[in-house]
This record gives C-alpha cells, structure tokens and sequence, in this order.
C-alpha cells in the first residue's frame, strides 16, 4: 500500500504554488537557484545604480559638448589663449587665469576669501598663484593697456591678454606675518614685493587653476 501511494504521489504534477517567490522551480518540482532576500535587493539596487550612472554620464557629456560649441578663441598668441568664456590658457605651464584681476584694491585677508568664493567659467576650483606661476605672465616691455587711476600708474608688464587694474597681485607665499605679492613695475618686475597682511594699496588678486588632464582650446581655432 506504501509502495502504491508512493507511486500515486511520483505521478502528481509538479507543484511549484508554495516555492519562494525568490527562487525557480524545475521540472520536476526541485526548487534551485535560490536567492536569499537581501541578495535580490541588492542586485535590484545594483541595477538602479547603474542606470543613473549611465544617464549622468549622457548628462555631462551632452553638457560638455553645448558648452563646447559655444566656446571660442578670442586671440592667442605663442604664449597664451584668450577663450570668450573669460578666461586665459597657458598650454605649456598648463594655468589657466581670468582675464581680468578684482579690479579693486584688497587687503591679503581679503584676498584669501575672495579666491575661496571666486566662480568663473563654471570652474570652483581656483587658488592662489605663487610668485613662480605669477612671473609666467611677466613680459617686459609690454606696456599693458591699463590706463592709471586711482593711485595706479598703469601700463604694467603683464600679458596684454590679462587686465591688471594695479601694480601687484597677492600671491600664495606667506610666512605668517607679511605676505608677498608680485610687482609688474616696468624696471621692478624682476623683483619681490612683500606686505603686511593688513596692507592692500596696490594690491590685487589673480586667482589661477590647473588645466584638466588633456585639456584642449576648442577645435577650429
């Protein structure tokens, strides 16, 4: 009798109605591939997370090709290039700078917060140049077209592309006390001119950024 209803049972069709809804059922009715509750959640995580992945990088790479398109050269030079974004590229010390300093002047204190908010061509990532990378923009005899004013004497020895409103834009080099900055006097350029955190007559601030990792000016120019 055991051996007949053992049978009788064999026959049965499968029945798979009480499986976990997390597994699948073979054939025979043997349950396999069983995934435990948390596993499924994270492959459903796993797959949302590559999903928005994929669209943030359409997202930025369609951005990065408007603002692209937009961009232009302005002028350039063997030295530097002027963008229309407002800003000026060196290719070689690989820097980029505004086109124009504060315009103002500005104590070193000042100077430090204005970098630390400074925003320009979509970039946030600007700090202050040091006395090094501010000689980069030293050509003598260039007579800047800066008119004087405001105590300023104007025509500074400064790359043309750039608008320097006064003498001496502050730089990173600081020994806690007197920050320096550097004078773009025609005859004095070559030199070191330092002040007291306090001071600012003179003075402005020329923030500057590293250029990304292949950067290229925009094609056709």
């Amino acid at each position: 009798m055991a051996a007949t209803e053992g049978r009788s049972l064999a026959s049965q069709e499968p029945d798979d109605a009480f499986a976990p809804e997390n597994a699948e059922v073979d054939a025979a009715g043997r349950i396999f591939n069983m995934r435990l509750p948390s596993e499924t959640n994270w492959r459903q995580a796993r797959a949302r997370l590559w999903t928005w992945f994929w669209v943030l990088v359409i997202f930025v790479s369609l951005g990065c090709a408007v603002s692209s398109s937009r961009l232009s050269v302005v002028d350039r030079d063997s030295a530097l290039i002027l963008l229309s974004n407002g800003v000026v590229v060196d290719l070689h010390s690989r820097l980029m700078w505004p086109a124009k300093d504060n315009g103002q002047d500005i104590s070193f204190e000042q100077a430090k917060e204005y970098v630390h908010t400074f925003r320009l061509a979509g970039y946030d990532d600007w700090r202050f140049p040091t006395l090094q990378e501010l000689e980069t923009l030293l050509v003598e005899g260039a007579g800047n077209d800066t008119p004087p004013g405001q105590g300023c004497y104007g025509g500074y020895d400064m790359h043309p592309f750039i608008r320097l409103t006064c003498c001496c834009p502050w730089a990173l080099e600081d020994n806690g006390t007197r920050a320096a900055s550097f004078p773009f006097i025609p005859g004095m350029a070559a030199g070191t001119m330092w002040h007291h955190n306090s001071g600012g007559s003179g003075n402005r601030v020329l923030p500057v950024r590293h250029l990304e990792y292949g950067w290229q000016p925009p094609e056709g120019d």
